[in-house]
């Protein structure tokens, strides 16, 4: 990282004005390798703030790529003008599968010291929202989770991803082109109720429910859907020809 030298451009001559301490240049620093800098501000005595020249650090994410820059300006003999120093808390991270079949785990992940808080209706969460205890949020159906990070009175942008609960389509299984006959098979996730059809309709949960194979003597096609957990899969279709 560049150091702070006596060598760097200065802006203006100013008088009256309070200077940065070492404890201060050192918190600044910190505050640009943990690379959660929002904005330095320097302003003259009167509290104008000045046009920032001179002296640009980086401020990188953990990637290493460059997220924005703190501007240092440099005053009368490199004295550094008092600074004010904005930190920036990253939006939580939302994890978990989706789609999913009957449940998902959902777990929150934020900086080290924030506290998180989350919404499963829809609404935008604050510090009055439910407080992330750091376990496992079990969803059964679909749901939108926003969540938010706090440190003290600074809190971060809203995260929000939606899970969607979806129930897989049947397989359909059987020889096909066949000479005489031939047996067809249907197989869905655990739990779900198959639905077929066979004369081209589309299946709906008031067609035929599937409990064993099927013998077809013509060509014909099978369609069928499952039933699982309030959702119902996309249907699946085959068509089975007699040679």
């Amino acid at each position: 990282m560049t150091k702070w030298t006596q060598q760097m451009p200065l802006l203006m001559e100013v008088q009256a004005i309070t200077l940065l301490t070492d404890k201060d240049v050192q918190q600044i620093l910190g505050y640009i390798e943990q690379g959660n800098i929002l904005d330095v501000q320097f302003k003259d005595a009167d509290g104008e703030v000045m046009i920032p020249i001179g002296y640009t650090p980086e401020v990188k994410d953990a990637t290493g790529a460059v997220t924005t820059s703190a501007y240092v300006t440099v005053v009368k003999n490199g004295s550094i003008v008092k600074a004010g120093v904005t930190e920036t808390i990253p939006a939580p991270v939302i994890k978990g599968t989706t789609p999913f079949e009957l449940s998902t785990k959902v777990t929150l992940e934020a900086r080290e010291g924030c506290t998180i808080y989350y919404t499963t209706d829809g609404s935008t969460p604050d510090d009055s929202s439910t407080e992330y205890d750091g376990e496992e949020i079990t969803l059964e159906a679909t749901t939108t989770i926003k969540a938010i990070a706090y440190k003290g009175e600074l809190y971060s942008e809203v995260a929000s991803k939606t899970f969607t609960e979806e129930t897989l389509a049947p397989v359909i299984s059987g020889t096909t082109p066949f000479e005489s006959t031939t047996e067809v098979t249907i197989t869905a996730s655990e739990g779900a109720k198959i639905y077929y059809t066979t004369n081209g309709d589309t299946p709906t949960a008031e067609s035929t429910e599937y409990t064993e194979a099927i013998t077809l003597e013509a060509t014909t096609t099978v369609k069928a859907i499952a039933v699982l957990g309030g959702t119902t899969s996309d249907t699946a279709s085959k068509t089975f020809t007699k040679s």
